[in-house]
This record gives structure tokens, sequence and C-alpha cells, in this order.
């Protein structure tokens, strides 16, 4: 029997499991089906949808952003910028000091930077 997404994430992780999907866009536009916005058939805002639905249907949260690498060891993820999770609120916000440089920047931070960007581009060229 089929079920939307949203219905088979909660059924696996019970009602009591906390669910964040980290999505780059704000919308899902449906691949399989753009051949029929080139022939003319439907226009791309009729394959295009929100993630409301996750997040008012379900009790899944959503964030905007996008994830570099996974590290099922320490099972982590790490993204373009830097959150953390807050049981209380059931949500990830920006963590303390990861705002970017600080007021006076040195050479460390500028080293911090340096390593931080090569590291994202040795995941993202692998």
């Amino acid at each position: 029997m089929w079920q939307r997404p949203g219905s088979q994430v909660r059924s696996h992780v019970g009602p009591e499991g906390h669910v964040i999907v980290v999505e780059r866009d704000a919308q899902f536009i449906s691949c399989p089906l753009s051949n029929r916005v080139r022939s003319g058939q439907v226009d791309l805002v009729d394959l295009t949808r929100g993630y409301g639905p996750l997040s008012s249907r379900h009790s899944i949260g959503l964030m905007h952003d996008q994830v570099v690498s996974i590290d099922p060891d320490k099972q982590a993820i790490h993204l373009a910028s830097v959150h953390r999770y807050d049981p209380e609120k059931k949500t990830m916000i920006v963590a303390a000091g990861a705002s970017g440089v600080s007021a006076i920047p040195s050479e460390l931070e500028g080293g911090y930077a340096q390593s931080w960007g090569k590291n994202i581009w040795a995941v993202m060229l692998a």
C-alpha cells in the first residue's frame, strides 16, 4: 500500500522521534515528470511542491542548508553552516560563535577558515 513520504518517515521513528529534513532548496521539483514541461503539457509550477506539509501534517522539521559530508561513526552530518539541535524546541539553531569572523580577524582565524574551505572542497570534489 502506498503511503505519503511523511507518513512513512513518521511510522519508522514513532510519534516521539524527532525528524529534521535538511534540504538545500525551498521547493521540490519533480524531475521524472520534467519532460512534460519540455513537451508543453504542463508548466514547471505544476511540478513544484513546497515542504510545508511535512511540518504541518507530520511534525517533521525542515532546515534549509546543504549537507557537505556525513560521518556515520560519529552519527553526525556536516552542513555548510553550523547549527546545534535544541531538544526543547525540537529544531536546529545557529550555534554560538558560528556566525562568521570575529570583530577583529586574526591569522589563526584565517587559518581555520582556509582549512574549513579546503575540507569543503575536498568533500565536494571527491
